[in-house]
């Protein structure tokens, strides 16, 4: 009893003099801490009233709540800075094994040039590009501690509206404070997209075996054993629907190295250079602007979306990170990756991009080489169509052969539109450069919406003015009408349709753009004979280019003509075509913007099928023909507008456009196959 007197008079003695001593000496319930710990984990900066309201609630005086917070912070603040460290100096020690290793390889050498000998100039050479990479990396090392060290120092305080997103476990997953990124994440994504570019230097290193041939139609994949031992595999997705896919391939280019560096740095211009793959791309965040004249360091926050052209493969989406190094003067590497944050926060992601993307290196004046690698992983949540499930997954409809081609094509399309001159194959009533150019950006914005309507068909694009159902394995939509010089009491309904047909590809696209025979297949042409008055050549290939089609009698003044561009890629060949209304065209005869000019595209996609292109391959790859028979896989697109009273019932948009492929298809066949 006495002891207990005794106990509480120093208590009493130690409450007069010091709260602190107080607050230091008693112990919290676990009821107490656990609450607390809740608290934190949503609010890190209690202000008074906020103390207050919480030392009422546990029974707690308001600076012992003031002094527990405290001392949290600074316990988060210690192990987050031991983190941090271990990570650098894991992040030290790997560039140390890897400058280790790269001298350990140099030493080993040989130059077949000279018998296995040494050269020394060869030597001296290979060790200042080594010592130039190793700056580089501490460079790139020193800029990532900065901007932890630069984040540590900042002991930012939210306010009480701000929407605080708290991660948990280590600094991976950092918060994100009023939507504003922190330094630290912005540390790590960059870190994430320094990673990628030294992963895809190594892909494309022509010296390493990561490279084998496929033995189903030759093009080159990943061998995933090789891979796998120099870069530790990481599945993203579980189950037997997932799978990888890999490629890789190099084409020369006609444009210089620094116009597509910008090109590939700026999303729409991005989505113009590919309009047959991607249908949609955005810049999310610039995290790095990189140098004004190199655009070396650039590092963006990028969404896309890409497609193959048929209502029966569904779209891929991406969201990942593009860095931008320059190596040496005349050679630029750009790396994409998916990124972790991104799939924490986007669970229903059915693709992951491992280090893909392409090294530009200039060649000449007016070309670039680009080697190009395509790595993803992929879940099939929804099994494409018989039809194109082999073309999806051999690599033919998403892999690297069809990028660096469009890219290809689209980089002789734009250099032909800058020449100052006709070209020799150029013919016709076009007769002005000026006049040229305006219709290729006329026809190109028809491409562009073609595509955009067969995207649409997989996923709506106007949601709120879209109608969508299959009609006798017909894909229709129907979407009202917004365009500049559109009337609003008209609606447009677009369908499309994929099926086999048993002709190659050529034969089919041969008779499909030739204006000749057009009346035996197109309606609107009620049997007459159309001719060409207008060739425009869009690269080097004779089969790209752009015409203007009429009936042989020539038309009123106030009549309609047809423009139309076909062009051949990897994937197939396309033919696409709009009626223009005659005045309006003539804006583009005369040189001046085609923008006002209103289109309503419709068109063909003739791709081989998967076993004619595997056959192909094989068959080139012996030198002979092949035996075997070859088929296609056309898919037909069209728009009609329609009154808006027509369509308010389904069923009757839905048996015209119905109508009017089934007979156009009709008359293709029976075109190509009478006797």
């Amino acid at each position: 009893m006495d002891e207990s007197l005794r106990n509480a008079s120093e208590d009493e003695q130690e409450n007069t003099s010091s709260d602190i001593t107080k607050v230091g000496r008693n112990r919290h319930s676990p009821y107490q801490i656990t609450r607390l710990e809740e608290i934190f984990t949503k609010l890190t900066h209690p202000d008074d009233k906020q103390r207050c309201e919480i030392g009422k609630e546990l029974g707690l005086e308001t600076k012992q709540v003031k002094f527990w917070f405290q001392n949290k912070r600074t316990q988060q603040k210690v192990q987050n800075e031991k983190a941090d460290t271990v990570a650098l100096r894991a992040e030290n020690e790997k560039i140390s094994n890897e400058n280790k290793q790269m001298r350990e390889q140099l030493k080993t050498m040989l130059c077949s040039s000279c018998d296995g000998k040494n050269n020394h100039a060869d030597h001296e050479i290979a060790m200042q590009q080594l010592r130039l990479e190793n700056a580089r990396l501490k460079q790139e090392h020193e800029r990532i501690s900065k901007l932890i060290a630069r984040n540590m120092e900042n002991d930012e305080k939210p306010s009480l509206g701000d929407n605080v997103r708290l991660g948990v476990g280590s600094s991976s997953r950092v918060p994100l404070v009023s939507g504003r990124r922190s330094e630290i994440e912005k540390a790590m994504m960059l870190e994430t997209g320094i990673a990628a570019k030294e992963e895809l230097l190594k892909l494309l290193c022509p010296n390493m075996p990561f490279w084998v041939k496929s033995q189903v139609d030759q093009r080159l994949v990943l061998h995933q054993q090789n891979y796998e031992s120099v870069f530790p595999k990481v599945n993203h997705f579980n189950g037997a629907k997932a799978r990888v896919e890999s490629s890789k391939d190099a084409r020369i280019v006609k444009i210089q190295a620094m116009q597509l560096v910008d090109m590939f740095l700026d999303s729409e211009k991005w989505a113009n250079l590919f309009p047959t793959i991607v249908t949609k791309a955005q810049t999310i965040e610039v995290l790095e602007r990189g140098s004004t004249e190199s655009r070396s360091g650039a590092m963006l926050l990028m969404y896309e979306e890409m497609h193959v052209l048929s209502p029966l493969v569904a779209f891929r989406e991406f969201r990942f990170l593009r860095y931008c190094v320059q190596l040496d003067p005349s050679t630029w590497v750009i790396a994409n990756v998916s990124y972790d944050f991104l799939k924490e926060n986007e669970s229903h992601s059915s693709i992951w991009m491992f280090p893909s993307g392409c090294i530009i290196h200039q060649v000449s004046s007016d070309s670039s080489q680009v080697s190009w690698v395509e790595h993803v992983e992929v879940v099939d949540k929804i099994r494409a169509h018989p039809l194109y499930r082999d073309l999806v997954q051999s690599n033919v409809a998403f892999g690297a052969e069809r990028w660096v081609l469009e890219l290809q094509r689209m980089c002789e399309r734009i250099f032909t539109f800058e020449t100052k001159h006709l070209s020799v194959y150029d013919c016709g009533v076009v007769t002005l450069p000026e006049a040229k150019r305006s219709i290729m950006q006329l026809s190109n914005r028809m491409v562009k919406d073609l595509c955009g309507v067969l995207s649409m068909l997989t996923k709506p694009e106007f949601p709120e003015n879209f109608i969508d159902a299959d009609y006798n394995g017909i894909r229709l939509s129907v979407r009202k009408n917004g365009g500049l010089n559109e009337p609003s009491n008209v609606s447009i309904v677009v369908g499309a349709s994929s099926a086999p047909f048993p002709l190659p590809s050529k034969i089919l696209f041969d008779f499909l753009k030739d204006p000749s025979r057009r009346f035996e297949w197109d309606v609107i042409c009620h049997g007459d004979p159309w001719h060409k008055v207008a060739h425009i050549s869009t690269g080097n290939h004779f089969s790209n280019y752009i015409s203007i089609i009429q009936p042989m009698e020539a038309p009123p003044p106030e009549g309609v003509v047809i423009i139309q561009e076909c062009f051949i890629n990897p994937l197939g060949s396309y033919v696409v075509y709009s009626p223009v209304n005659i005045p309006e065209l003539n804006i583009a005869f005369n040189g001046q913007d085609s923008s006002t000019v209103s289109l309503l595209s419709s068109g063909f996609v003739i791709t081989e099928d998967s076993h004619s292109l595997f056959n192909a391959r094989i068959s080139n790859r012996n030198g002979g023909t092949s035996a075997k028979p070859r088929g296609s896989l056309l898919t037909v697109a069209f728009q009609i507008l329609m009154s808006n009273a027509e369509v308010v019932n389904l069923e009757h948009a839905a048996a015209a456009v119905n109508s009017l492929i089934n007979t156009t298809v009709d008359n293709i066949r029976d075109a190509l196959f009478k006797i």
